[in-house]
């Protein structure tokens, strides 16, 4: 059985379901709903982002690299 914390389609799940209780709550004018989605997100911000966004964080991690290598941007060193 794989790590439930690592699996992409239990975070999208979440992910569904807390756009889900955004919309609902919006809808239903039943603001105390966004508690539940802002528990959910901040789930899924600390601990489901790095399973759902690995390409974008790699892709980041390039570009970054290659704009250091091209000298547009700089790294201040640490003291």
């Amino acid at each position: 059985m794989p790590d439930l914390g690592k699996s992409k389609r239990i975070w999208t799940f979440i992910s569904f379901i807390t756009f889900i209780l955004f919309g609902l709550a919006a809808l239903l004018h039943q603001y105390w709903i966004n508690i539940f989605v802002i528990i959910f997100g901040l789930l899924i911000k600390y601990y489901g982002s790095n399973v759902l966004f690995t390409k974008g964080k790699e892709r980041r991690k390039y570009l970054k690299q290659k704009l250091i290598e091209a000298r547009v941007i700089s790294i201040k060193k640490q003291k």
